[in-house]
């Protein structure tokens, strides 16, 4: 038995541990304290966050999409990546900015987080009607309407669905869900540089053929 596996069986062992286990939690506040004061200097923002999403949390939003609509994992990811290539979009989001009001309040770089997903969404439902409640500073409505622009110029007018996303946590959606036959899945936002903990993405959705 070495050093360490002698120290862990000890009956000392929980005050020996709690020097590294200060020191993990320690480390982990100190990323955070940087993050929130680096967010602090530059970004104008102060509720609804915009935010760039990890790697590992895109591939996981590719595979959230697929499952909301039915697609493969490869043809959702391209939805997803094709917002974020949309440079037209990012020229026309950065010179409303620029243009609004608000802009004192929003930083000029638009960020899509977990508003790629609703565009990933509309693309492959292709639906007839998008409703959309509550629209902030307008982040999302820009990328709902460039799905719908993208379908449009594809000849696909889709069909209505039984669709429902909330940009909100709790069980009012999940009741509804259940209520109604229909599915219930959760996409939780990791950003990758970014003192917020990231936003909820909540779908009800009809189950995919």
């Amino acid at each position: 038995m070495n050093v360490r596996q002698f120290v862990k069986r000890s009956p000392l062992a929980a005050l020996v541990t709690l020097a590294l286990r200060a020191r993990t939690v320690t480390r982990y506040e100190w990323q955070q304290a940087r993050r929130s004061c680096d967010w602090l200097v530059v970004s104008r923002e102060y509720t609804n966050f915009n935010d760039e999403l990890t790697t590992e949390n895109v591939v996981e939003m590719a595979w959230f999409v697929a499952a909301v609509t039915g697609l493969g994992f490869d043809q959702s990811f391209e939805h997803i990546e094709e917002l974020h290539n949309d440079q037209l979009l990012r020229e026309h989001l950065r010179r409303a900015v620029a243009d609004s009001p608000l802009r004192r309040v929003m930083d000029p770089e638009p960020r899509d987080g977990r508003r790629a997903a609703w565009y990933a969404i509309v693309r492959a439902r292709h639906p007839r009607h998008v409703v959309e409640s509550g629209v902030d500073k307008g982040l999302g409505s820009c990328v709902l309407a460039a799905a719908l622009l993208r379908n449009a110029d594809e000849g696909h007018h889709g069909r209505l669905t039984a669709l429902v996303m909330t940009d909100h946590g709790g069980l009012a959606l999940s009741d509804y869900a259940k209520f109604s036959g229909r599915r219930f899945l959760v996409l939780r936002e990791d950003p990758a540089d970014h003192w917020a903990p990231g936003g909820v993405l909540g779908v009800a959705t009809s189950v995919s053929k």
